[in-house]
């Protein structure tokens, strides 16, 4: 109880003497009374010397106790027994749920009238729809599209028109992963609990699968981890029999490329066993272009491409753009359609352009479109420097935008912006602070304390930022930019742990492979060869990304699309960081021929690395390899030119 006026008030009310607390959690399943070992009771009295004795006494009455209360014969009655059993399971359910489970979709703008209907007549969609063909594509539709090209807006769409349909044994669940949330918004853990907590709440009898001690242990108390979730859901849709379940997974794109590449292949492989049990199952997956990821069945098309979707944007653009000369407006339109590409938001912000220049009696519109950048990224770029009435303000937005660590509300929003300005001498300090808002009597080391976290976060997250912008935007200028101008020195000055701060000799290819940025080390590396960084932690680029587990990366380094290779994960197996005891002086391919990774070797050796290079103390990797007895390693260094005689 931790709210002293409610405590007190319900103590003179129902003449309380203590409140329990230990016990509370077990009273309304198990009968029991508590006998409490304490120094603070009748929440009037505390004295910690005391507190020995209150505990020894406690055991002394306990035993006591037992020793006069007469066993009683037989088991816990099966009522009890089974309340008690089937209490977890609600509780289990429950954990699945997360604040935020369906922010993004809320977010999401409703499409403009009479878009996006031509979908669902889609031949397509039909046959995804079709049981007859699930056979040939396994329930799978996968759409694809350019940023800004309105693949959200068609999936809430598709998902919201599914689920009009749904009966009695049939239901649509949808995930929109949101790159800018919380941590469950934006990894496959929280899409995974998020379609089980729909299937368990639409179909409440399939609460049996929480029973399966095989995939959640009796002692089970924390959060279901990721392979947990994932054997639910397959037991639960393998258990499916006559009903359907279609689910839609929006923007998964925004997440590891590794994660994304293990997240398809468990919906490929479910799709194959659903449908030779001849369940209903139906996967919507909606991504930008890129990562590329393959599915060996299933119904492809990339949304800028299809007809239905050219109709939409010549619709908005028919209804939205405000021009009254009609020659004039029909010639503006097939100039925007032509330089949209197919994107949606393109279209949106032009048209809000020069409906603006219309509204303030510009004459020059041909001139105006033509200046429009046709990429979206540059076009963001014209809008905010086009602000010049406050840039100081526009700055403070970008940065309290980027280095916020969640989205933060208006309110939060206005007073950081305030307090930032009020600094900067540009506001004075006359409005009223809201009365939720704590009172700050030192606004001064406030502002410098709003500064130094924004400053912290912003050198530890901006390259983060730079890598999941690096699939649409280019990161080469940022890259060099930030690095040129102490970047390095900046992430090292407020890094907490003396350890992880990088020295002189560290590389900007050294820092992205210690963080995982496995983005942007595809961009570096075609500039920076992933050289040794002498008397740093890792001393390899490589070792760094290993180390920290960071699969992507090392995925980076070598050059694939993923540690899968062949169909195999060459990092299976690796304990990361206990397997890279006695590397130091090792060059990567020496330490992967030292244990016998076979496909790492390979794969370092496929993109050109040195079989006769020798490590710190003299040793070749044929040389280690067969030491360690790793003959498979060794007859592939032979067979690609090393030297049995160095």
């Amino acid at each position: 109880m931790k709210n002293g006026k409610e405590r007190d008030e319900i103590a003179w009310l129902h003449s309380a003497l203590c409140f329990e607390m230990e016990a509370a959690g077990m009273m309304d399943n198990v009968q029991c009374l508590p006998i409490r070992g304490i120094c603070d009771y009748l929440d009037s009295h505390k004295n910690k010397v005391w507190q020995d004795y209150a505990a020894a006494t406690a055991a002394a009455y306990a035993r006591e106790l037992l020793e006069v209360i007469p066993a009683s014969s037989g088991e816990l009655s099966r009522a009890n027994t089974t309340r008690f059993n089937n209490a977890s399971e609600p509780d289990t359910a429950e954990s699945l749920n997360f604040a935020q489970i369906d922010a993004r979709k809320t977010t999401i703008r409703t499409a403009h009238s009479k878009t996006c209907r031509w979908f669902v007549r889609y031949s397509a969609h039909r046959d995804w729809l079709d049981p007859a063909m699930q056979s040939q594509n396994h329930g799978f539709l996968w759409m694809r599209g350019k940023a800004g090209a309105g693949k959200l807006t068609m999936m809430k769409f598709v998902y919201l028109e599914s689920k009009k349909k749904d009966g009695s044994n049939t239901m649509s669940a949808s995930f929109f992963f949101n790159a800018r949330g919380e941590y469950l918004e934006k990894f496959i853990t929280g899409m995974y609990r998020s379609l089980l907590m729909q299937l368990l709440k639409r179909f409440p009898d399939f609460q049996f699968i929480l029973d399966n001690t095989d995939i959640i242990p009796a002692s089970q108390q924390d959060c279901l981890d990721l392979d947990a979730l994932k054997e639910l859901l397959r037991s639960a849709l393998l258990s499916l029999g006559q009903r359907s379940f279609t689910c839609f997974i929006d923007a998964f794109d925004e997440c590891d490329e590794q994660e994304v590449r293990d997240m398809v292949q468990f919906f490929e492989d479910l799709a194959e066993d659903t449908t030779e049990a001849g369940i209903q199952l139906r996967i919507c997956f909606s991504s930008r272009p890129y990562p590329y990821v393959s599915t060996p069945k299933g119904i492809l098309l990339t949304l800028e491409d299809e007809s239905g979707h050219a109709k939409d944007l010549a619709q908005y653009v028919e209804s939205k753009l405000k021009i009254d000369d009609p020659v004039l407006r029909k010639d503006l339109q097939l100039q925007i359609l032509g330089k949209a590409s197919g994107i949606f938001l393109w279209i949106i912000l032009v048209v809000d352009i020069l409906n603006e220049e219309d509204d303030d009696g510009g004459l020059a519109f041909r001139t105006k479109l033509s200046k429009i950048p046709d990429k979206l990224s540059d076009l963001f770029k014209s809008i905010l420097m086009r602000d010049q009435k406050s840039p100081e303000r526009l700055l403070l937005c970008v940065l309290w935008i980027l280095c916020a660590k969640t989205t933060i509300d208006s309110i939060e929003f206005r007073h950081a912006l305030w307090v930032a300005l009020l600094d900067q001498q540009s506001v004075q300090n006359d409005r009223q602070v809201d009365s939720d808002v704590p009172d700050v009597s030192n606004m001064n080391a406030c502002v410098k304390l709003v500064t130094s976290s924004s400053k912290e976060y912003a050198s530890q997250q901006v390259l983060h930022h730079a890598n999941a912008a690096a699939f649409v935007v280019p990161q080469d200028e940022f890259m060099s930019q930030f690095f040129a101008s102490a970047g390095i020195g900046v992430v090292n000055l407020f890094e907490r742990h003396k350890k992880r701060r990088y020295g002189v000799y560290a590389t900007p290819i050294y820092v992205l492979a210690d963080r995982g940025l496995e983005n942007l080390i595809r961009t570096r590396i075609k500039q920076e060869p992933a050289a040794r960084a002498p008397r740093e932690r890792y001393e390899y680029p490589f070792f760094a990304a290993l180390a920290n587990g960071h699969k992507s990366a090392v995925a980076a380094f070598l050059g694939l699309s993923s540690t899968i290779r062949d169909g195999v994960d060459i990092t299976e197996g690796l304990k990361y960081r206990k397997d890279l005891t006695g590397y130091k002086g090792q060059t990567p391919l020496s330490w992967a021929a030292q244990k016998g990774k076979l496909s790492i070797v390979k794969v370092f050796v496929d993109r050109g690395a040195d079989v006769n290079a020798q490590e710190k103390d003299g040793w070749t990797a044929l040389m280690l390899a067969s030491r360690s007895g790793h003959e498979a390693v060794a007859r592939l260094l032979i067979d690609r030119g090393a030297d049995i005689n160095a």
